[in-house]
């Protein structure tokens, strides 16, 4: 197992598992803090991260989000993200960096809710 790095983020989700205030979750350290979880099997630090991300208090995007879900197999998230997706927004995700960063199970789904579009505005905005 590799050395957790950041001690701080431990002391921060052990705060968060037993119920004290610990760091508030932001852009910066929201992946890192998910990853931790992940490893130690923590579900109510997972849940209180996928709180954050289903929230607007916070200035990560949509694309951003979605990747977090899809690296670390958060279905429900992955899944909520995607049916709130816009067709702007999916044309942006297919022109950004984080395309080639999802899954192709992630991808799949994607392309569904492109086909959930109105067929006019689908060939549009495939054609762009």
């Amino acid at each position: 197992m590799a050395k957790i790095e950041h001690d701080q983020e431990f002391y921060n989700i052990l705060n968060m598992v037993y119920g004290f205030d610990s760091i508030p979750l932001s852009a910066c350290n929201v992946n890192r803090i998910l990853v931790l979880a992940n490893r130690f099997d923590l579900k109510i630090v997972e849940d209180r991260v996928v709180n954050f991300l289903l929230s607007s208090s916070h200035s990560i995007s949509i694309h951003q989000r979605l990747l977090i879900a899809d690296q670390n197999g958060i279905n429900f998230l992955k899944m909520k993200l995607i049916s709130q997706y816009t067709r702007q927004q999916v044309k942006e995700l297919g022109e950004s960096t984080v395309w080639v960063q999802l899954s192709g199970e992630t991808t799949r789904a994607v392309m569904m809710k492109v086909c959930s579009f109105d067929p006019i505005e689908t060939i549009t905005l495939l054609d762009n």
